[in-house]
């Protein structure tokens, strides 16, 4: 392993890879370090699929992955959002923008597979897997000591892209804002009878929010469900489970065929109160993990990537260090209200759609309806949301 690097990202989820990509694109050289094997990393066992905005698919196509995985990606041409199980609600056309479509639903494995075999065919991207970070230790000249698995390692600047439960963040001991939502993800993939046509959709329920996304097959009737459920309700079995998803699923796409496996994950939020502290970095969901109500946390995270790849670019053009605080407190400047407001939006949209009630049901139902009708207000948040423009 090198002894001493400019730049070391810790984990190489699709966040930590992204990165090392995009720096590449600038011609920054650096290396990755993961805990898990090369043989794991390069697996193909994850069903999860990701939510890709329109801007992060042409921040893809900049780094030269989008035309690989682009056959693999099903387009969002239509979302649907309701109160409940009601048939009237919101509705979002990607032709009102006229950007393209508004994104675009693809298994994780395919987004991985081309990120990976890209960064290990580059030349100036070094990855050393199987090899956990045990301490960080900040030396008197501005660099970074990290003991790990397979010895010491140096660096300038230290990227923590290691996800919701970083341990970056951790040794760095960055302060940070935390909620539990006391409610579990379920998420699943379902055959159904009828095509999707590229349309999501989005129910919110008292007892959690239910996301049906669309798959890329052969017959188009496969969907990708995210169902959030209070960990209060509790299930005795997977029959009892599948009827409590089916009172609220309606048979939307028609009658289910097959249901895959369920994989459960328990719902919180971290939101860290600086985005760098004392030569590390923090960026995707290290440094703020959403809640999955709008499917926006991938693609927050990747926008960190681009603007802090392009930080230290201005950096090395202006032959400044790359670890210069005041580079670090440009990023953190510029990607303040893009993350403060998506943090505070999921975190008060689930809320606002946890209240229980008649009449808060009957004021989300008409506020939805009220919403429908404003071409102006829709297209405005289309657009945030599909990444092509910020508030």
């Amino acid at each position: 392993m090198q002894k001493h690097s400019e730049i070391v990202i810790l984990g190489s989820g699709l966040i930590g890879l992204s990165t090392a990509l995009l720096m590449e694109k600038y011609g920054l050289e650096s290396v990755i370090i993961d805990k898990s094997s090369i043989n794991l990393l390069k697996s193909t066992s994850d069903k999860r699929t990701t939510a890709i905005s329109q801007g992060s698919a042409r921040i893809y196509n900049q780094i030269g992955i989008w035309k690989d995985l682009v056959k693999y990606s099903q387009p969002i041409y239509k979302i649907k959002v309701t109160e409940g199980s009601e048939v009237n609600g919101l509705t979002f056309n990607h032709e009102m923008t006229e950007e393209g479509v508004m994104g675009y639903i693809v298994e994780n494995k395919f987004i991985k597979k081309f990120l990976l075999e890209k960064v290990l065919k580059s030349k100036i991207i070094k990855m050393y897997s199987n090899n956990l970070v045990k301490s960080i230790k900040n030396l008197e000249n501005k660099t970074l000591e990290l003991k790990t698995q397979k010895g010491i390692t140096k660096c300038d600047l230290l990227i923590g892209a290691d996800g919701r439960k970083s341990n970056t963040r951790k040794m760095g001991l960055f302060k940070y804002l935390y909620k539990n939502y006391n409610q579990n993800a379920y998420v699943f993939n379902i055959v159904h009878e009828t095509p999707h046509n590229g349309m999501a959709l989005e129910r919110f329920f008292p007892t959690g929010p239910l996301a049906l996304l669309p798959m890329k097959t052969k017959k188009g009737n496969q969907s990708s469900v995210v169902f959030t459920v209070d960990d209060d309700i509790k299930f005795k079995s997977r029959n009892s489970f599948k009827k409590f998803f089916k009172e609220r699923y309606r048979d939307f796409f028609g009658k289910i065929i097959r249901f895959s496996k369920v994989t459960i994950f328990p719902l919180d939020v971290y939101s860290c109160l600086r985005y760098h502290k004392n030569n590390i970095v923090l960026v995707g969901d290290a440094c703020q993990a959403l809640h999955p109500i709008a499917g926006q946390g991938f693609n927050l995270g990747l926008r960190d990537c681009l603007s802090l790849s392009k930080s230290l670019r201005k950096a090395k053009n202006l032959g400044q260090k790359l670890n210069s605080n005041l580079i670090l407190q440009e990023y953190s400047r510029k990607r303040f209200y893009d993350k403060s407001l998506l943090v505070s939006s999921t975190h008060n949209l689930n809320k606002f759609f946890g209240f229980k009630g008649r009449i808060i049901s009957k004021v989300r139902s008409v506020g939805l309806r009220l919403f429908n009708r404003s071409d102006f207000l829709k297209k405005k948040s289309m657009l945030f949301a599909m990444g092509i423009t910020e508030f």
